[in-house]
C-alpha cells in the first residue's frame, strides 16, 4: 500500500530469484526463498498485503521490518517451528546474499527481539543479549524525519563496511582481537598508525569511538562489526 504506482508484484514458488524491478517484493522473496532452502514446508502460494506508517528511505530499518514480519506470516501460515534468533539470522541472510547489501544482525535483531520499555544490550558478534528497563516517566524518545533518503542498497555501506574490514585485518596483525569493537579509543589510538591509509584509518576511528560512547559503561563490550 505504500507503493500504489508499482501495484501488486506477482511471484511464483519455483522463481524466487532476485529481480531488480520487483523492489521491495525482493525482501519477502528472499525470506521465502531461505526458508524453503533450510527445508521448512512451504507447500502453497499467498496472497500478503504490506503497509507501513513510516516514512519511506527514512534509516527506521523498514526493509528488516519487512524480513521479520514476512517471517511471523510464514511462520503462522505454515505452522512452522523455529524460533526467532532463528529468523533474525535468515533475516540477515537476505540482506547479505539476496540483495547484496553487507549489513549486520542489529535491525532483524532489535525488530525480531525487541521487548515493550526496554532496551537491548546486544554483542552482534555471539548474539549475547540481555534486556534493561526504559521507564521514560515524563520523558520522550522522538525520532526526527531529516527527509534524508537512507537506503543501504544504493549506498557505500558496503565499501564502508570493507574499509573497515581492510583496517581490522591489519590490526589484527599485533592484536589479538576479531573484530574493531572490541577496542577501547585509548587502545586504538596507540595502534591507529599500523593503518598507513588515511581513509581506512578514519574509518576504524568512527566504528571504535562510535562503540565506545554508545556502550562505555558496558562490560564486556558490545562490538561494531
Amino acid at each position: 500500500m505504500n507503493f500504489p504506482d508499482k501495484g501488486i508484484v506477482e511471484f511464483k514458488l519455483q522463481e524466487l530469484e532476485y529481480q531488480k524491478q520487483h523492489d521491495w517484493a525482493n525482501y519477502p522473496k528472499g525470506m521465502i526463498r531461505y526458508l524453503i532452502e533450510d527445508g521448512y514446508p512451504i507447500t502453497s502460494g499467498m496472497d500478503i498485503l504490506f503497509y507501513g506508517n513510516i516514512p519511506n528511505g527514512a534509516g527506521l530499518s523498514s526493509s528488516a521490518s519487512i524480513e521479520m514480519a514476512t517471517g511471523v506470516v510464514l511462520e503462522g501460515l505454515f505452522d512452522l517451528a523455529f524460533d526467532r534468533i532463528e529468523m533474525v539470522k535468515i533475516g540477515k541472510k537476505v540482506e547479505n546474499k539476496f540483495i547484496g547489501v553487507n549489513s549486520g544482525i542489529m535491525d532483524q535483531f532489535a525488530i525480531g527481539m525487541g521487548k515493550t520499555d526496554h532496551g537491548i544490550l546486544l554483542d552482534c558478534q555471539t548474539l549475547e543479549y540481555s534486556y534493561a528497563p526504559i521507564i521514560l516517566e515524563n520523558h520522550n524518545i522522538i525520532i526526527m524525519n531529516t527527509n534524508k533518503r537512507r537506503e543501504l542498497a544504493d549506498s557505500k555501506y558496503n565499501e564502508r563496511r570493507s574499509q573497515c574490514e581492510e583496517a581490522l585485518v591489519i590490526l589484527q596483525t599485533k592484536l589479538p582481537i576479531v573484530s574493531l569493537g572490541e577496542l577501547t579509543e585509548e587502545s586504538f589510538e596507540q595502534q591507529k598508525d599500523r593503518i598507513k591509509d588515511t581513509v581506512l584509518q578514519k574509518r576504524a576511528k568512527h566504528a571504535v569511538h562510535k562503540n565506545a560512547v554508545s556502550f562505555k559503561k558496558s562490560s564486556p563490550p558490545a562490538r561494531a562489526l
